[in-house]
């Protein structure tokens, strides 16, 4: 009966099937966080849609020069634009952030049907529908999560479904790279991923036989990269610097850095005010620096970071450490008391963990047999989770990647792994 219904609806359409989790989603986005005003980093992402609308996109005064890409704001402009009551574009928005992780879910799920039956793919696709973590800032909240995710999956999925059935023509090329420039500028660090999976792509080409497949994926990380060039146009003509993305990377790099003792890395705001030992610590190096312009202050806070990195690596490595449990953990934290709100990140990522840790030797082994599309997105994946391991981390920076470990490590089961589970037949019934 169970199995007869899992066929079915696995069969079934898949907006249909997953539906129920639209209106989850939709409910939690309501009432998880009922505010009906800009907070957290909101203000910011609706401060740079009016500048868009406005004529042009940094702020021209203050230390968020260019803490965020322009590919969230798009998404906010028309709203910005309807001059809607802000508790009314918040609502709409929030059901907006329902929406995209229901269609995220969907087409994930016509994903893992282009590598597995249908069954097995209807079960990995509910164990990411549940997937909860993703639920707490990607529902609620104006920011970028839900966004990233579908931007994510949706390119994922055209990238392999491209090559899953060796259509390698430029209009099938042009969408996905199209869905990776869009999260390059959502999300500024996968800028430079996608840099270096150009580099590596092309050289992979050149040194392992010029073949059709690669130079097709060469070219969607190159499609992705020119669609960002406006963008980087736009920050050369503003600071003279070339393939200049933003200036927040520096504040989370000194943080990083930090040779405190109780400090472990996880970020702080620059007005030191969270606690007086941020003060006590850093408040003369800040003051320090407070007539820099945004992006001498962000160049000059890279330095610092260096500086500090080279005088104390051991107590670097140990806030890189205590960095990558907060990506999966969003544990330990500077100044706070141990509790167990880590575990509702802790307890779901842990399985994450465990199996990518057991796939990665079969995939080491055996990645001839992995479908080159599968490789290159891990590798992208790998990557981007590196990046954020060296800049101060929290879970939220994770979601939008999981789907790709998903992928990979249910390809990686249903290739490498057999479950038997019928009865022994051959066990002696010898009763001398």
């Amino acid at each position: 009966m169970l199995r007869r219904l899992v066929h079915t609806l696995a069969n079934a359409n898949s907006w249909l099937v997953f539906l129920p989790f639209l209106l989850l989603y939709a409910v939690l986005s309501q009432v998880t966080s009922p505010h009906h005003e800009l907070v957290m980093d909101e203000g910011r992402y609706w401060g740079f849609a009016q500048n868009l609308l406005n004529g042009h996109f940094h702020y021209k005064e203050g230390y968020q020069f260019l803490w965020s890409g322009p590919g969230y704001p798009l998404l906010l402009v028309p709203f910005v634009a309807m001059k809607m009551q802000i508790s009314t574009s918040i609502f709409i928005l929030k059901l907006l952030n329902a929406v995209l992780l229901y269609a995220s879910v969907v087409y994930f799920f016509k994903l893992l049907k282009l590598y597995l039956a249908p069954s097995r793919a209807l079960l990995t696709g509910l164990l990411f529908a549940c997937y909860y973590p993703m639920y707490e800032v990607g529902l609620p909240y104006l920011m970028t999560e839900a966004w990233s995710m579908f931007l994510t999956v949706m390119a994922t999925y055209f990238i392999c479904k491209a090559f899953r059935f060796k259509d390698y023509r430029w209009g099938t090329l042009l969408l996905p790279g199209f869905l990776l420039g869009m999260l390059a500028l959502t999300k500024v660090i996968f800028g430079y991923v996608i840099l270096f999976m150009i580099v590596l792509c092309l050289l992979v080409w050149l040194l392992r036989g010029r073949t059709k497949r690669m130079w097709s994926m060469s070219k969607i990380f190159l499609f992705a990269m020119a669609f960002c060039t406006p963008y980087l146009a736009y920050t050369y003509a503003l600071t003279g610097e070339f393939f200049y993305w933003g200036n927040a990377g520096g504040l989370q790099l000194y943080w990083m850095s930090s040779p405190y003792e109780h400090e472990l890395g996880d970020w702080h705001v620059p007005s030191l005010e969270e606690d007086s030992i941020l003060l006590r610590n850093h408040g003369a190096y800040f003051a320090s620096i407070e007539h820099l312009s945004p992006q001498a202050k962000d160049a000059e806070l890279k330095r610092k970071a260096i500086e500090q990195i080279k005088a104390h690596p051991k107590k670097f490595l140990y806030n890189w450490v205590a960095n990558v449990s907060r990506t999966f953990c969003s544990y330990p934290l500077s100044f706070l008391e141990p509790s167990n709100g880590y575990l509702k990140y802790a307890i779901p990522n842990m399985f994450l963990v465990v199996f990518m840790a057991i796939m990665l030797l079969p995939t080491l082994i055996h990645y001839r047999r992995y479908p080159l599309e599968i490789l290159v997105l891990l590798v992208f994946a790998l990557v981007y989770l590196g990046a954020i391991t060296v800049m101060a981390s929290y879970p939220r920076f994770l979601f939008m990647v999981v789907p790709i470990f998903i992928l990979w490590i249910a390809w990686s089961l249903h290739k490498f792994v057999r479950l038997n589970l019928e009865p022994n037949q051959h066990v002696s019934t010898n009763t001398h």
